[in-house]
């Protein structure tokens, strides 16, 4: 296996929280926190193809608590998702955007596709 270098980040600026590669190896989702915002969390996608900066994902007034990469669409995206925090804390939703890379980057809406604010419940997305 070869390995490659996928993100470049400064510890000093901000703490990364996670991280996923898409599924054909050609996008990484990243969430971080400013080290001078700790309460706010940023989603950011970079191609692995090229050496253009990283595209922060709109989230709206959504607090972040993951990303994760999910399968190839039939034409061509990626599929990611993002779990979501309610006010406590706790992972409560997860919302949904395809990525495209075919001809530059392009990201549709996010999209929530399952929510529940039940403590009891522990909601999670993993590949």
């Amino acid at each position: 296996n070869e390995e490659q270098h996928v993100l470049d980040i400064s510890f000093h600026e901000n703490q990364l929280l996670a991280m996923s590669l898409s599924v054909n190896e050609t996008l990484v989702a990243y969430l971080v926190s400013p080290v001078t915002s700790p309460s706010q969390t940023l989603v950011k996608i970079r191609t692995l193809n090229s050496k253009s900066n990283e595209i922060v994902l709109p989230t709206a007034d959504l607090h972040i608590a993951n990303v994760e990469w999910g399968p190839l669409q039939t034409d061509g995206s990626n599929s990611l998702f993002l779990t979501a925090m309610n006010s406590r804390g706790h992972p409560c939703a997860v919302h949904a955007c395809c990525v495209d890379c075919s001809t530059g980057v392009q990201i549709t809406p996010l999209q929530s596709i399952y929510s529940n604010d039940d403590n009891a419940v522990m909601v999670d997305v993993q590949r």
